[in-house]
């Protein structure tokens, strides 16, 4: 399964917003949020080991826009990341703190 995770980009140490786990079909769905004075720069990031044999994660991020940011606890539209083939060449970059 892949860990889907969003953060703050702005914040110190990229403040974890929400995570959590895709379904056996890589369905996920995350709802994040904070307070905050200024704006938040969310970035969602996936963790996964398609076509990598490697002791780490290959991580994939991806920019949330910014109008799919809204200020309150209740989302008003929602950003469709749609079908992602994880095992394509994305890039190289990876993460071991999984």
């Amino acid at each position: 399964m892949d860990v889907p995770r969003m953060r703050d980009e702005q914040a110190l140490g990229n403040e974890v917003l929400a995570q959590g786990f895709s379904n056996l079909q890589g369905v996920f769905n995350l709802t994040g949020g904070k307070t905050e004075v200024t704006t938040i720069d969310p970035k969602l990031y996936i963790y996964h080991k398609c076509n990598h044999d490697g002791i780490c994660y290959k991580k994939l991020s991806i920019v949330v826009p910014d109008d799919y940011v809204t200020k309150g606890p209740t989302p008003t539209k929602l950003f469709n990341v749609g079908h992602i083939n994880l095992a394509g060449e994305f890039s190289d970059a990876t993460d071991c703190t999984e």
